[in-house]
């Protein structure tokens, strides 16, 4: 038994060995003219007994460099990158809103040039590779930060002579260790400081977002690809500060890396953070630029899938690339991610039937518009074992095709005890929805509500409300509430901010007893706001626009409402908070839709008279969409279960 454990052993090393030299091989092919440059790395490494862990590293590297890629050089690019830095660098005393309008013009012109792509192993130089590899040792071997780390740690955390493919081939490690690293010099005065890679991510950290203090910006997505340069802008989304916090602390000896979501599976978008490798090998999270390293980040948002960036390839999308070709999903058109989901979360391996004969099928949530693969499986038989699969998600499974992606299978709820709910509609029984937004409220709308509870609902026929009476105290978020039974009749009535309220209401309407529509008066209120805007004086209560609102010009005391020729009795008042403009809008026109058999199919049009939409002769089990078409964007789906949205 022991010699044939042996046998399985020495042949499994041969087969690793193999493969690896298999994988040099195709680097050093693919470099064409730039071979010798490769070569010469290897050999350098080669003469001496005590380089041979340098040469472990420069194989490493060339192993792993096959799909690696830059941008050519050229003139024009340079001059662009040149001109970025030197405007930003001018302009560093102006407020990160000016900076960013003077960099988005900047930025208009530099998307514009002709960027070429060329892949690392036919441009980058035997001298560039062994610079990299040189002070790569030196901060492993000589800083106390990274002396934890394994040689496979070292290669994958330290070693790479880039962080991000496209990002061109300069001394970023060299820049980014004359800049900072003097940040790190008085931790040698205390013993265990000075020996904490925690302490010293911290210290840097905090002196890259006293540096920045960057604005993310989702929606300017597109990354410098120069470090330095990427180093002066002040707003961009999450993934350009994640690289550059990363750059820090790897050119400074400290362990780092960038793990991310694609997508949530409950909103649009998805992020992405920075990780630590601490002195004990606990990776601990922290945000670029942002709070202390392990400080929760996102604990409120479900996540399905996490993926970390890599140096190294990933055979299983290596392999799936080289199979798909011009059928890859984006997410998986690199093999430098892996999947390190189970480091978040609980997962599970779920089986699915798929109706397809795709040698490899996927899985998709839903990102407000459209369902976005975040997951990939081979098909066996018609069967697919999806592993690592976080829960309190709906997935829909789907395969690759030329236009998008196509579903193969209805979609499911993956509940958190690990069962699996399919959702398909059933068109032989009917329901009516009463629906009250068309996306669910995220923890801005949430915070905003807040300031709701303890505002008072008001009566008076005094215009100072000297002879005010109180009809109702907001304790929780309702928006539509019922008062004076007594039928008591006012000529003035107002809501009355809350302590440190600010009377963020967005919409604000009073109702006679048995109207359909609201009571309008003559608009009364606290004057001016807390920003002197006029889209945010009282009036903004009472304009039919959700996305505009009354801000008292101070937190307490401030006031709006309507003044009548004559008193009347108010039996409805309806108010939103300052929010995200999904609830349902008066006059506005929704479409509702159901998903079967692989498409979203129309259950009509309806014009909004009030602050719910009602849709009859509804699929029950069914997954809905609701679109506003008259405005706005955003939107989610939903199940519909007892007498409420469900958001998913």
């Amino acid at each position: 038994m022991m010699k044939f454990f042996l046998f399985f052993v020495i042949v499994l090393c041969y087969a690793c060995a193999q493969s690896a030299d298999a994988d040099l091989e195709n680097t050093l092919n693919s470099a064409g003219k730039n071979r010798p440059e490769l070569e010469y790395v290897l050999d350098y490494y080669s003469r001496h007994d005590e380089d041979s862990l340098k040469y472990k590293s420069a194989k490493y590297l060339l192993e792993n460099m096959t799909y690696h890629y830059s941008y050519k050089p050229n003139k024009k690019i340079d001059s662009m990158l040149h001109q970025i830095e030197a405007v930003m660098d001018s302009v560093s005393g102006l407020s990160n809103s000016l900076r960013d309008s003077i960099y988005r013009e900047m930025l208009a012109k530099y998307e514009k040039l002709p960027f070429e792509r060329v892949y690392d192993t036919k441009v980058i130089t035997s001298k560039f590779l062994i610079n990299n590899i040189e002070n790569s040792f030196k901060i492993w071997q000589n800083s106390d930060w990274a002396r934890h780390l394994s040689f496979d740690e070292f290669c994958e955390f330290i070693l790479p002579y880039k962080i991000y493919d496209g990002q061109i081939l300069d001394n970023w490690k060299e820049y980014f260790f004359k800049k900072y690293n003097d940040k790190l010099a008085n931790l040698k005065y205390a013993s265990l400081p000075s020996r904490s890679s925690y302490t010293a991510c911290n210290i840097l950290n905090e002196a890259l977002r006293q540096d920045m203090n960057p604005q993310l910006n989702s929606s300017q997505n597109f990354t410098i690809i120069s470090m330095k340069v990427l180093s002066k802008i002040t707003s961009g989304p999450c993934d350009s500060y994640t690289y550059l916090a990363n750059a820090v602390m790897r050119a400074n000896g400290i362990p780092s890396g960038m793990d991310f979501t694609p997508q949530w599976p409950f909103r649009s978008l998805g992020h992405s953070w920075n990780f630590l490798v601490n002195n004990t090998k606990k990776e601990i999270v922290f945000e670029a630029a942002g709070d202390k390293v392990g400080t929760p980040h996102k604990l409120d948002h479900i996540m399905v899938k996490v993926f970390r960036k890599t140096y190294k390839i990933n055979k299983d999308i290596e392999e799936l690339i080289k199979k798909q070709k011009n059928r890859v999903p984006i997410l998986f058109s690199t093999p430098y991610i892996q999947d390190v989901t189970d480091k978040y979360m609980e997962t599970a391996d779920i089986k699915v039937n798929v109706n397809t004969d795709d040698p490899y099928v996927y899985l998709a949530v839903f990102d407000n518009a459209e369902w976005k693969i975040l997951d990939f499986a081979k098909n066996k038989n018609g069967i697919a074992y999806f592993k690592n699969i976080g829960k309190d998600a709906l997935f829909l499974p789907v395969r690759q095709a030329e236009l998008g992606v196509e579903e193969i299978g209805p979609p499911f709820i993956h509940h958190p005890n690990g069962t699996i709910e399919l959702i398909q509609a059933d068109t032989t029984k009917k329901q009516e929805l009463k629906l009250f937004r068309k996306y669910p409220m995220l923890e801005n709308v949430y915070v905003s509500n807040l300031r709701k509870l303890g505002m008072k609902i008001q009566g008076a026929n005094k215009s100072d409300f000297s002879d005010a009476v109180t009809f109702h105290v907001f304790d929780n978020f309702d928006t539509d509430v019922k008062i004076n039974k007594q039928r008591q009749n006012f000529q003035y009535w107002r809501l009355l901010s809350a302590e440190n309220g600010h009377s963020n209401i967005a919409e604000l309407y009073f109702y006679k007893n048995g109207d359909k529509k609201p009571y309008v008066g003559k608009v009364i209120g606290t004057q001016g706001s807390w920003v002197p805007e006029k889209k945010y004086e009282k009036g903004a209560a009472f304009d039919h626009d959700l996305l505009t609102f009354f801000d008292a010009p101070e937190g307490s005391g401030g006031w709006v409402g309507m003044s009548y020729e004559k008193p009347v009795e108010i039996n409805r008042v309806v108010c939103f908070m300052r929010g995200d403009g999904n609830d349902i809008e008066l006059g506005d026109e929704y479409e509702l839709m159901y998903w079967n058999s692989g498409k979203w199919r129309s259950l009509g049009l309806k014009i909004a008279d009030d602050i719910s939409v009602n849709f009859s002769e509804c699929p029950q089990s069914a997954l809905f969409l609701l679109h506003n078409k008259t405005r706005g964007t955003e939107e989610r789906i939903f199940t519909y279960q007892n007498n409420r949205q469900v958001w998913w």
